[in-house]
């Protein structure tokens, strides 16, 4: 008799975007690392933690490069690729970009998933890179304690049109390409991040794993409009999510 296969989710410590290191774990790693600069044509680097790194190939070229890759949110397999790699090709078309190819980071428990059921999950990534026009062109894989996928993914985009997730000002409209809190559940997960979505603004970044108030702060935060202070930052970082807030529980009862 076979023994089942275990669940996607049971596997995984964390999954989706709730296995990023916090942000002040993350600055307390980084802060011996040098910056990425100078370069002249590094348009966009780690300064501005940003969705992508942009770099001027010509006057009329830049190339947007990202990385994502995470644990699953879901127990279906395919379900899970098409999550994966959607929210890896957000962050290229969050910076305005259009893809061109991507690569597949797979790390798998080899021991534990069937390569059916492994195969399938690259199969739903390369589904989503196929309704984007993109081949998924190779990739790396390794055998881990925990199921990853995820996706290399690089675009295009004119120089002077590289959307950043700094230039936000007050009285800016905030358009939400999904509905708040929508990451807590894994149906609306499904539903939303099976979706690419195509920005059009003088701001934009994929809220994944810093929620829309984080976002929303990062977007404010230059350093000639904002954030003189910690403190000022913190008083909107709490302003942004009451706010929020009240929109939430305005358009539940809605």
């Amino acid at each position: 008799m076979t023994t089942p296969e275990p669940r996607l989710t049971s596997l995984a410590h964390g999954g989706g975007c709730g296995c990023k290191l916090a942000p002040a774990v993350l600055r307390d790693i980084l802060k011996g690392m040098p910056l990425a600069g100078p370069f002249a044509d590094l348009m966009v680097g780690t300064e501005t933690s940003d969705d992508a790194a942009v770099w001027r190939l010509n006057d009329s070229q830049a190339l947007v490069a990202t990385t994502d890759f995470f644990m699953p949110v879901v127990d279906d397999p395919f379900d899970f690729g098409r999550i994966a790699a959607t929210n890896a090709l957000s962050d290229v078309y969050a910076m305005g970009a259009t893809p061109i190819f991507a690569l597949a980071l797979v790390g798998m428990p080899v021991s534990v998933l069937s390569t059916d059921t492994i195969g399938r999950i690259l199969q739903g990534g390369a589904s989503v890179c196929a309704a984007a026009g993109i081949p998924v062109a190779g990739g790396h894989s390794i055998d881990s304690v925990e199921p990853i996928y995820g996706l290399l993914a690089l675009g295009l985009v004119h120089p002077d049109q590289v959307l950043t997730n700094r230039g936000a000002r007050v009285g800016d409209v905030l358009i939400l390409t999904k509905a708040l809190e929508a990451g807590r559940s894994a149906g609306r997960a499904c539903r939303y991040r099976r979706h690419r979505f195509r920005p059009a603004g003088p701001c934009a970044g994929d809220g994944a794993g810093r929620g829309i108030a984080g976002r929303a702060l990062g977007g404010l935060s230059g350093p000639a409009r904002w954030c003189r202070s910690p403190c000022q930052g913190r008083r909107a970082h709490r302003r942004i999510d009451a706010e929020l807030g009240q929109l939430w529980r305005g358009s539940a009862v809605a």
